[in-house]
């Protein structure tokens, strides 16, 4: 496979895309192709800095993926949509795959970014996973364990490491139907990440002998 091509060789290229593009290019965005898309910031919500480090996690631990989901730059030249991305680019100093739309109007920005964002319990739901609420918790918590960062626990993780959590330790998802079953004291997130963390380590005989004792 042919390594993907940069978005813009140059500023004044993009500059020109800019001014005399409609549509969406494909291409890699360099630390330095997102400072060209961040001068255009000129007219954006508050940056959120805990998504900015969301993504550079992503980033740096080569999880990035090229969704289809486009930075967004109007006619006027004023970016609607991306600043988040496009700053953990810089901030992470490493290059990634985007999609770029230009020539949308400028006035579209009020209806961009209003859809209800996807949370890792959707994409669950969707693969027909049982507990998914349950299950998505447990995961989320078993993930920071595992990178040392259990103490975080306000802290999201990415669809994609949450995902490669799930595919690594599948008896994630023996945790969380035995969390279902428990009564309402132990039928929590926290109680379903403590049997997550013994099934890495004993049999799963004991650890459900271990639930049912609670369970009373």
């Amino acid at each position: 496979m042919l390594a993907p091509k940069l978005l813009a060789p140059s500023e004044d290229d993009l500059l020109d895309a800019v001014t005399h593009y409609s549509g969406t290019k494909t291409g890699l965005v360099t630390p330095e192709i997102a400072g060209w898309l961040l001068s255009l910031n000129t007219g954006n919500r508050a940056l959120r800095e805990t998504r900015v480090e969301m993504f550079v996690d992503t980033i740096q631990g080569s999880r990035w993926m090229n969704t289809g989901e486009p930075v967004i730059v109007s006619a006027d030249g004023v970016l609607n949509d991306g600043q988040h991305r496009l700053h953990a680019v810089v901030k992470a100093g490493r290059a990634v795959e985007m999609d770029v739309r230009f020539g949308v109007p400028r006035s579209a920005m009020v209806a961009t970014g209003t859809g209800e964002t996807r949370k890792y319990k959707d994409v669950l739901f969707m693969q027909q996973e049982r507990h998914a609420t349950t299950l998505a918790g447990i995961i989320r918590l078993f993930a920071l364990y595992k990178s040392g960062r259990i103490t975080q626990t306000t802290k999201g993780i990415d669809t994609v490491s949450a995902q490669n959590t799930l595919d690594t330790y599948p008896f994630l998802r023996t945790a969380a139907m035995w969390t279902s079953r428990q009564p309402t004291p132990t039928r929590t997130i926290a109680f379903g990440f403590v049997l997550g963390a013994i099934l890495e380590r004993c049999p799963e005989d004991v650890v459900e002998r271990f639930a049912l004792a609670v369970a009373g």
